[in-house]
């Protein structure tokens, strides 16, 4: 377990070591912070629950690839958290991928239903609706 510290912020990072160096890092992460009129359960803490149940499901398997969990301060303030960190790995070419948690379990199909915070140019059901509609998927 590791305290990252910058300015007023602190990451707190976790990473159970694979048997296989060569098959590099997962990352998965969860911003802990949230803004005031915000859903603060759906955001950002449903995303740290997950965070927390993936550490314990993990914790005592044995894997070839590392497994680093990141819970990321100051996102709402501009990624303050997840950049930090990026900065300061040691060896980013060895991350082979990130999953990023965020706003889990929630959903409503009705336009306005759902609270975020302010600015965001666009509105989540609709975007929902694009993605799930979408062949990527």
């Amino acid at each position: 377990m590791e305290l990252e510290t910058f300015n007023e912020g602190i990451n707190l990072v976790a990473e159970k070591v694979g048997t296989d160096a060569e098959a590099g890092t997962l990352l998965v992460g969860a911003h802990f912070d949230t803004v005031k009129d915000s859903p603060g359960a759906d955001d950002n803490a449903s995303a740290v629950a997950a965070l927390l149940e993936i550490a314990r499901l993990f914790g005592s398997q044995t894997n070839p690839r590392s497994l680093r969990l990141v819970f990321f301060d100051q996102e709402e303030q501009g990624l303050l958290g997840s950049l930090i960190h990026v900065a300061n790995s040691a060896d980013p070419a060895s991350i082979r991928g990130a999953i990023i948690l965020e706003m889990l379990g929630y959903t409503c199909d009705t336009p306005g239903c759902q609270r975020y915070p302010e600015n965001l140019p666009f509105e989540l059901p609709a975007i929902a609706a694009i993605l799930s509609a979408s062949s990527a998927i």
